[in-house]
């Protein structure tokens, strides 16, 4: 079984760019975030939503992902939630 990716609507977009600006902000001090993302199914249509913990380590803007330090690149359209210890502030 899976599962249809979910489409944010433009304030949930809005508010996932606005994390990310203050991860970017803060890349250096390689914040640890809990994403929550869409991965696709290979073999059929759909696909399942993971989580995963890591501390960023860069924004690849030009490409569409984030790099964690020990984890998978993560492709920022298919990011459902964002979070982080600290917060977002």
């Amino acid at each position: 079984m899976t599962d249809k990716k979910i489409e944010l609507d433009e304030n949930e977009k809005t508010i996932l760019e606005t994390k990310l600006q203050i991860i970017n902000e803060n890349i250096l001090e390689r914040p640890e975030v809990t994403f929550t993302y869409f991965v696709s199914d290979l073999k059929k249509s759909g696909g399942k939503y993971e989580t995963v913990t890591g501390k960023v380590k860069k924004i690849n803007y030009y490409n569409n992902v984030i790099i964690l330090e020990n984890g998978p690149e993560i492709y920022i359209p298919d990011i459902l939630e964002m979070d982080s210890e600290g917060g977002f502030e």
